[in-house]
């Protein structure tokens, strides 16, 4: 028989709130009905009751009745998962910062962060699951760390929201991609790919925007989306970011993306891959590049902006600047490093068994 939990609640001016988790489950019988009616389904691994309230942090008194509790709880609907409340943890092997664990405003936003995700009416938790995202603390801090850890985004969101927004997002996209003929056209001649490892771990994107082949907006969110994703599963829990190299060889006026096109990735990419690009290096700049650019800096943020180095196609520039985050025997002779990099899109697509 698998062991219970059941959290604890304690009631302050007509608010719930968390407060310690119990067990063994016979300690229900002194606690509010819907915490003894929830033991009592017996049914999962795992009981939470949420609310996004804060309060005292008093434990629950055993001499408070049920009656107490009636009109309180009357419109208080709380729900449980079949295979009951995951538990947020830290990645294993991602080492959080001691401002993460110790700073109470820091502590509290995380952990009112959960209690919201976990309201909702949606199972995020298993959506998360099904569209390949990775939902647990270190998530939550990354999309608090992109809003300088204050409770709501400029759109009025909280971190919370933004989240179930990216697990919606990903829902509809759909993601995981699997569409290996929209990806065999796309990626045909090499446009975007992951190709090795940063000095400190992180995937290496390159960009290659003189390659571009299909000028479809649709497909092109896509790849890009896909390559973002390929990175993202390569990494280690410890790593957060890729290093991205983009290329402006062959750009010109006539296969330029369109600042329609660049300004939804830049939108996909701020709603929902919050910090996950480090270091950019643009490559092989040109008038062409300083033409897009200036369309799309501008929404771009001064952290975003400090990320980006500008390089032109001098190979001693590029192989000490990209060098000093990249190792030269993993980069490619075209950026300056040592690596003769041959793109094959059969084989690259072939390594990832999702597709079909």
């Amino acid at each position: 028989m698998s062991q219970w939990f059941f959290e604890c609640i304690c009631i302050s001016d007509d608010q719930l709130e968390i407060t310690e988790t119990v067990t063994p489950v016979n300690k229900a019988v002194h606690y509010p009905r819907p915490v003894v009616e929830a033991v009592a389904r017996k049914s999962v691994d795992r009981v939470v009751i949420y609310t996004g309230a804060l309060g005292s942090r008093d434990y629950v008194d055993d001499d408070i009745n049920d009656d107490n509790f009636s009109d309180t709880y009357s419109s208080f609907e709380y729900g449980v998962n079949d295979s009951g409340c995951p538990i947020w943890e830290w990645p294993q092997g991602f080492i959080p910062l001691d401002s993460w664990v110790n700073d109470p405003v820091k502590v509290e936003l995380i952990a009112d962060t959960e209690r919201l995700i976990d309201m909702s009416d949606k199972d995020y938790h298993e959506l998360a699951r099904l569209t390949d995202f990775r939902l647990d603390k270190s998530t939550i801090v990354r999309y608090l760390e992109a809003n300088l850890w204050q409770p709501r985004f400029p759109n009025g969101q909280t971190a919370a929201e933004r989240i179930m927004a990216t697990i919606d997002w990903r829902c509809n996209f759909p993601l995981p991609a699997v569409n290996l003929a929209l990806l065999s056209t796309e990626l045909a001649t090499g446009k975007n790919f992951v190709h090795g490892k940063s000095k400190d771990g992180r995937p290496v994107v390159y960009l290659l925007l003189g390659k571009e082949n299909t000028w479809d907006p649709d497909g092109n969110t896509m790849a890009l989306v896909y390559t973002l994703e390929r990175a993202i599963r390569s990494m280690s829990p410890a790593v957060q970011e890729t290093i991205c190299i983009v290329d402006c060889d062959g750009l010109g006026m006539m296969n330029s993306p369109s600042t329609a096109f660049l300004s939804k990735i830049i939108d996909i990419l701020g709603r929902h891959y919050p910090r996950r690009n480090g270091q950019i290096f643009i490559c092989n700049v040109s008038s062409v590049f300083y033409f897009v650019w200036n369309a799309i800096s501008v929404t771009l943020s001064d952290v975003a902006k400090k990320k980006i180095q500008i390089l032109t196609n001098d190979m001693v520039e590029m192989r000490k600047a990209i060098g000093a985050y990249i190792d030269v025997s993993v980069l490619s002779t075209d950026f300056g490093g040592d690596a003769k990099i041959k793109f094959d899109p059969n084989s690259y697509l072939a390594a990832d068994t999702r597709l079909r």
